[in-house]
Formats: C-alpha cells, sequence, structure tokens
C-alpha cells in the first residue's frame, strides 16, 4: 500500500507533510508507513478515505482498479481507434485524435486563437498513447 500512497503523493503533487496535515494524522505516523517501517491503520485508511471521497478504495487497499472512482471521461472517447499501447523505450505512436474526441474536446479557443495540439494518454503500466489532430 506504501506504494499507492507515494503514487497519490505524486498524482496530487503533495508532500507528505501536506498529506499528513491534510487528513489530520501525525507526519511522524505518515512517514513510517511510507518507509515500510508501520502498515497504516484502520483509523489512518479512513481519515485518508474520508478526506479524499472520490479515491477508489479498492485501488488503495488492494492495488485493484483505478486511482479514483468512476471516469473522468466518457467511455467513447478513444472507441474509433484501436486499443493499443506503446512502450515508452519506443518512438512514440502518434495516432490522430478520433472523430468522437472531437466532439467531445473541440477546439478550445482562447485569448490568441490556441487549440489542442495533442492529447496525451499515460497507463499504468508505464506506456502512453499519443493522439494528434488530424
Amino acid at each position: 500500500m506504501q506504494d499507492r500512497i507515494k503514487a497519490f503523493l505524486q498524482h496530487k503533487g503533495m508532500t507528505p507533510a501536506e498529506l499528513a496535515d491534510s487528513i489530520g494524522i501525525q507526519r511522524s505516523n505518515l512517514s513510517h508507513v511510507l518507509n515500510g517501517r508501520n502498515k497504516p491503520s484502520s483509523i489512518f485508511i479512513e481519515k485518508f478515505l474520508s478526506t479524499f471521497p472520490k479515491l477508489n478504495a479498492r485501488w488503495l487497499l488492494l492495488g485493484v482498479g483505478e486511482m479514483y472512482m468512476g471516469n473522468p471521461l466518457p467511455q467513447s472517447l478513444f472507441e474509433e481507434t484501436q486499443k493499443e499501447t506503446v512502450d515508452t523505450t519506443h518512438k512514440e505512436k502518434k495516432t490522430p485524435i478520433p472523430q468522437s474526441a472531437k466532439t467531445i474536446l473541440p477546439d478550445i479557443p482562447a485569448n490568441n486563437g490556441l487549440t489542442i495540439e495533442k492529447i496525451v494518454v499515460f497507463y499504468n503500466n508505464k506506456t502512453f498513447r499519443e493522439y494528434n489532430p488530424e
């Protein structure tokens, strides 16, 4: 579980001290958990999940599923493309953005006319997929 807590910290851009303060535990308690000295107590886990209600408890406890409950992107976002991942040790794969994604993520006008250049999706197995406008 300590690796998943570290992954959560990295994802949120938080320090261990900030996390300990936000969930209301002693900093040393979190430090001992992160260093493997102690296992997290039920109170620790309860406070963690209460503070971050969208965090997937099955992921935190068992490493099953995604970090967060629910999927922020619609399931059909990349349906039109073949499911494929590219190992980061190889040259990156550039795939045109599917039409369904274009309707969900239209060109975003900004003050200076900026638009989406590419979308990069990172997978938990350290691979990624890059989508580019056609």
